[in-house]
Formats: C-alpha cells, structure tokens, sequence
C-alpha cells in the first residue's frame, strides 16, 4: 500500500479490505456537513478518526481531517485551536503534495485570518486557493473564496471593490439556486450598507437573507444576530428582541462562542437603551471578556466603550476613565476605528474636566483634534463609498433596462421573423393540400372508369402530382427563406447536436416556425404519427427536462 496521497483506487481498497478505516472513512465523510449542525461532536468524531487514518498512511484524509476540525473549532469560537487544525491541515497536504487538501485548508484558514484581522494574510491565503482551484478545475469552490475575499476587503475598509464581489457572487449563486449563499451573500451586503451607515438598506437586506436562508439553524443564527444588531441600531428594540431570543437558543446550542458573546453584546445594548445598567453592566463584562479570549478586537472595544458609557452616567468618573483610557492602546495599533477613538477622547477631555485635571482635559482635546482629521476623513471615504455603490446600481440597472428594451425588440423582430415564415410555410400547406386532393380524386376516377387508355393517362397525371408533391423545390424556397431571416440557425443547431438526422433537422425548422404536427405532416408528406415520432428523438438528442416546452427551446436558440 503506497503512503501519503492515496488514489481512489487505494482508498476503495482500504475501505473493502478494513472494516475499521471503512467505518472511519464514512464518519469522516458524514462529518463535512455535520461539522455545521453539530461543531462539537463534529470534532469528537473527526479526532477518533484521525489515528485510523495515521495508521495507514492517508495523509491526503488527514490534511481535510485537519481542515474540518479547524472548522469545527472556528464554529465553536475556538481560534487557536481552529489555527491548529489548519496548519497542521495545510503542512500535511504542501508535504504530500495534496491539491485539495492545500486549497480546503488555505480557503477555510484564510477565514480565520479575516475574523482576527489579519486581512493582508487572508488574502494572500485566498489567493493561492482559488490559483489551485484553477488548476485543479474545482471551479465549483471559486465563488466560495471570492465571497470570502469579499468579507475581508470589507474588513480592510475597501468597501466598493467588496460590494462588486458580492454582486458577482449573487448572480452566481441565483444561477446555481444556492440558496444558502444568496442567503449569506445578502447579509455581507447588508454588512457594507451597516458599516456605511445606511440602516434601512442594512436591515432590509437583513431580512432578504433570512427569506432564502431556510431552518438550518447554523447559517441562520449569523443573520438572526445581524437583524437583531439593525433593529437596536435602528432604535426599535421591540422587533429586535425577538430576532435576539431565537439567536441565543442557537448560539448556546452550538457552543458558538463567539455568536454567544455577541448575543449578549445585544442584550447589553437593549438594556442600555432602556436605561437597565445593572443589567446591562455583567452582559458587557461577559461579552468583552469572551472576545478578548477570541482575539475578536472590534467588538471587544465596543463593549469596553459601552461600559465607560454606562460608568459615565452613573458618576462613576475614575472607572469611566480607566475604561477609556485602556481602549486607546487598541484603537491606536490594532483596531482601525477613528470614529471610535474621536469619541473616546472627547468623553476622556469631558472626564478630566470634571476631575480639574485641566492638563489632562487639554491632552485629550488636542489629541481628538489631530484624530478629528483621519474621522472626517473616515467619513468623507464611506461616504464617497456609499455614493459610489448608489451610482453603481444605478447604472446596473440601467444596463438592465437596456438589456430588457433590447431583449424586447429582438423578441418582437423574431415573432416577425416566425410570423413571415410561418405564411410561407402554411402557402406550401395549402398548395400541397389542393393538389393532394386533385391527385386523391383521380384516384377515384381510375377506380370508376373501365377505358384502360383513359385510366394510363389518369395515372401518368396522378404520377407527375406524386412527384410534384415529393420533390424538394417548395423546400429549398422555405429553406432559402428561412436562412435569410435565420441565418446560421441549422449551422448551430447541428454544431451543439450533431445527431440530429435530416429529416429531423427539417422538423427542427418547421417547429421554429411555429407550425402545429399536422401542419409538418402536410407539409412533408409524412403522417402525423411520424412528425410525432420525430419530435420525441428530438427531444431524446437535446435531452430536454420533460416540463421543458420543444418548440420554446428550439424558438430562443
């Protein structure tokens, strides 16, 4: 048995040959989607599957092993754990030599990297997965890692290169009915509006996601939070509070640390608004406490401000200050948040005035001042940004629009076009049928007639209308018309079905024109019973879903 990067071949033998590697291999498997409904005993399983592997050489299972247990580990809020797995993940597969294992772990790693800011390696880590995905023709992962380069440029404050991505991803999705990723793709534009300050538009892409997002309850606690973040934001708590109860259930039935935190941040943020600090107070500490240990910065600041607030109003002036005064180290190296620091340092000049600490209060003042320029500036950007986004969907849809006025004109000039031939189709119909009904007529008459020489000139007559009817000049007059209005339409139909004979080539065109079974039949001298069996190998050669409609897939080709 070779080590290292199994084939498949290899690993179907494993599994017929050892019980043991076969029911581990199955767990494994089973785990990809479980990791989501069930983080923590995703994980459980996936390490007791991990020595199995190790005992035969499955690198290739370990570096994906690996790869699902960071994710696990991410759902549960533990990061350091999660960056673990994904760099054992990632050495095992580089060291094997294990292109899906390599472009999972970079791709679910880069993941981590983005919710702990380091956005530059987050990229960098996409980067090299969607370059191995290429390789590798795995193009079905590629709109993951573009969605997720999405996330991080909005982290990274690049909020209209973000949005584009989105848009481009959500067109993708709708295409696949993804609907868990429209669902997720809709609350990172919902992010962007947030973050630019637009709330209506936030929130009101908040609810579209949770439209697509269904009952699975991992990809919809996310989106329950972000509605719950919108309503308090909003200032209508009352609607929020019911978003919040149901992401709490969720965020403790998966032990998701960091959605718990969050929920509680929520919380505190309620009670606050309704003047409940004691209540308040123990949530944030709770919150704050939870992402310092997640090394989730951005929230924790928030929270650490929320109670320098609280301890503000409640004449706490020291604790209020210290609070303050420990955020700034944060607000001044790792977190990029001006709006935030400004804030702080207007509360801190506040502070010390009521302290009399004069010097103190001037400090904070001049320091506010020199901030003041990077949050204008900071405002002046999301707010370009917002415009520029408003004027990029303006000019969508006006492409859209186009495309509809277009689309509409070329309709109409195809009914034209069908109109026209079917005319002409239906002129050959009616001239068929006459001399169809003269030449049935003679029939009769050679039937009632005894003079032999008399019947032999009748059936010369019925001959030449036989051939008459038979011949291909009324055709190649269709044909020619309908190349003219049509033109390169049998070239590209033969190009995409090739198997398609003649015969039914012909029924092909007559079907575009629009011509009913009997109408085909008269014109090709056929039976109806085989312009009916025509139809049914052409719909096998096209391979057609049954509900699809012959003659509106031939009409729009």
């Amino acid at each position: 048995m070779s080590k290292g990067n199994l084939t498949e071949k290899e690993l179907l033998q494993l599994c017929k040959h050892s019980e043991e590697f076969d029911n581990a291999y199955t767990q494994y498997r089973q785990c990809w989607k479980f990791s989501e409904e069930n983080p923590p005993e995703a994980y459980r399983i996936l390490s007791n599957c991990l020595p199995i592997f190790k005992l035969y050489g499955a690198d290739s299972l370990i570096s994906l092993c690996e790869c699902l247990r960071g994710k696990s580990s991410m759902l549960m809020g533990n990061f350091e754990l999660s960056e673990q797995c994904y760099a054992k993940g990632e050495k095992i597969a580089r060291k094997c030599g294990f292109s899906t294992g390599l472009a999972f772990n970079l791709m679910y790693y880069a993941i981590l990297k983005a919710r702990q800011n380091h956005i530059e390696t987050a990229l960098i880590m996409w980067q090299e997965s969607e370059e191995i995905c290429h390789r590798m023709k795995r193009t079905d992962l590629i709109p993951n890692i573009i969605f997720n380069k999405g996330t991080a440029l909005v982290e990274a404050g690049k909020y209209v290169e973000a949005f584009e991505l989105f848009t481009q991803s959500l067109e993708t999705f709708r295409e696949l009915n993804d609907d868990a990723r429209i669902a997720n793709t809709f609350t990172s534009l919902a992010t962007i509006y947030f973050i630019l300050g637009d709330k209506e538009q936030a929130l009101d892409y908040t609810l579209k996601s949770l439209q697509y997002v269904g009952e699975e309850p991992h990809l919809k606690l996310p989106i329950l939070v972000n509605a719950a973040t919108n309503f308090c934001d909003l200032k209508i708590p009352d609607k929020g509070i019911l978003y919040l109860e149901e992401a709490s259930i969720l965020a403790l039935k998966f032990n998701d640390g960091y959605h718990i935190a969050f929920t509680d941040k929520i919380q505190a943020e309620y009670y606050s608004y309704y003047g409940e600090y004691s209540r308040a107070k123990p949530l944030f500490i709770q919150a704050s406490e939870s992402f310092r240990t997640l090394e989730a910065m951005r929230p924790y600041t928030y929270c650490i401000y929320e109670l320098a607030l609280i301890a503000e109003k409640e004449l706490h002036h020291e604790k209020a200050i210290e609070l303050l005064e420990s955020l700034l180290p944060l607000l001044n190296d790792s977190v990029d948040d001006p709006v935030l620091l400004c804030d702080c340092y207007v509360h801190l000049s506040e502070l010390y005035s009521l302290k009399n600490n004069i010097g103190a209060a001037l400090d904070a003042e001049r320091k506010y001042g020199t901030i003041r320029e990077l949050w204008l500036d900071h405002d002046r950007r999301r707010l370009f940004a917002l415009h520029e986004i408003k004027m990029k969907l303006k000019e969508k849809q006006y492409e859209i629009e186009q495309l509809e006025n277009e689309n509409t004109l070329l309709q109409i000039e195809n009914e034209k076009k069908i109109k026209e031939i079917s005319v002409l189709a239906m002129s050959i119909t009616q001239k068929n049928n006459i001399i169809q009904t003269i030449n049935n007529e003679l029939r009769n008459i050679t039937k009632s007639r005894g003079n032999d020489g008399y019947i032999e000139k009748i059936e010369k007559l019925s001959a030449s209308v036989e051939s008459y009817l038979h011949s291909n000049r009324e055709w190649e007059i269709f044909e020619k018309r309908f190349d003219m209005l049509f033109p390169d339409y049998q070239k590209k139909i033969l190009q995409k079905f090739s198997d398609l004979t003649p015969s039914e080539l012909r029924i092909c065109i007559l079907l575009k024109a629009d011509l009913s079974t009997k109408e085909i039949s008269s014109i090709l001298c056929i039976s109806g019973r085989a312009v009916e069996g025509h139809r049914l190998n052409i719909r096998r050669k096209l391979m057609l879903d049954p509900k699809e409609p012959l003659v509106r897939f031939l009409q729009i080709l």
